[in-house]
């Protein structure tokens, strides 16, 4: 839950950064000194740009003191990447749940609410909840075994 405290306590830099993201021709954006990665989805996959023009959004985010932004364009909105979390499933130790989480402002959803049941009855899956100020956390997640118990 740190990132959303993060989020929470910069919300409006995040709107600002979003904002500016929203007014380049861009789908993904990964920057952190001093790697920068510009892309565009095709149907084909993802088109990296050689020199992407995000300079104004690469400023802001300095003067705000951010060291990476990760975010793209998804479902008609921009996506702030969260952390990643691996937990050992409660109901059977010998299986462990990976969880993505990531960040959209002002999207509704039809997905099924998030609830600890919920991970921990189905194998993959993906759900949200709203969390502060418009912003909702989607969680998606898959079961493997755990990595003891693969074969060395």
């Amino acid at each position: 839950m740190q990132d959303a405290v993060l989020l929470w306590l910069n919300d409006d830099e995040w709107t600002h950064i979003l904002a500016l993201a929203e007014q380049t021709p861009y789908t993904h954006i990964i920057w952190s000194e001093p790697l920068t990665l510009v892309g565009t989805r095709t149907e084909d996959g993802i088109n990296w740009h050689e020199e992407p023009n995000i300079n104004e959004l690469v400023s802001t985010a300095k003067d705000y003191g951010f060291l990476l932004i990760d975010i793209q364009l998804y479902s008609g909105s921009w996506t702030i990447n969260g952390f990643d979390d691996v937990e050992v499933k409660q109901s059977n130790e010998n299986e462990v749940v990976h969880i993505d989480s990531y960040y959209q402002k002002g999207l509704t959803s039809a997905e099924t609410r998030c609830s600890t049941e919920l991970i921990e009855a189905e194998s993959t899956g993906r759900c949200y909840q709203k969390v502060f100020g418009g912003w909702v956390r989607y969680k998606e997640w898959f079961t493997i075994p755990h990595p003891s118990l693969r074969p060395q």
